[in-house]
Order: C-alpha cells, then structure tokens, then sequence
C-alpha cells in the first residue's frame, strides 16, 4: 500500500465519512436529534427522522431539506401510548 493511499484511508471522510449511507435519528424533531440529523444531513447521509410529535418532524424536515435537497426524509411519528393506570400505586 503506497503512502497516499494510506492518508486517503486515514482521512477523516475516509474514517468518519456517511455520505450515502442511511441514519435514524430519533428525537430527531427538536434539539440534539435535529442538530444530529441536520449534520447527517450536510454530510450527505439518507436521513431518517423519528420523533413524537408530527408536527415538530414536518418542521424538521423542510429544514434538513433546504441544507441538502437531495437527501432523501422518511418520517415516522412513533409515539408510544401506554396505560398509566396499572403503574399508579
């Protein structure tokens, strides 16, 4: 292995590099998810947002969408329903 080839694969996009692969994030509709996501985002990642509340995801979306229009948003609204009664004492 030739010396330039050794720095390609020890670049950082070399090491660290997502383009083109798929990510979820979920929570992905307002603070650490969304920086997360927006990152994947500009980085060139398939990103894909869950969170509970829909209308926080649409937001998020068109926002990731205007850092790279060619990325690819699937967006799930997963919010989990539980019966609270039989955990009250």
């Amino acid at each position: 292995m030739s010396a330039s080839t050794q720095r390609k694969d020890f670049s950082l996009d070399g090491l660290f590099g997502v383009k083109g692969l798929d990510v979820v994030i979920t929570g992905a509709g307002t603070g650490i998810g969304l920086y997360m996501a927006k990152g994947f985002a500009v980085n060139g990642a398939i990103t894909h947002i869950v969170g509970r509340r829909q209308a926080k995801l649409e937001e998020a979306k068109e926002v990731i969408l205007q850092l790279n229009p060619n990325v690819v948003n699937h967006l799930t609204s997963a919010g989990i329903v539980v019966p609270i009664s039989p955990y009250q004492s």
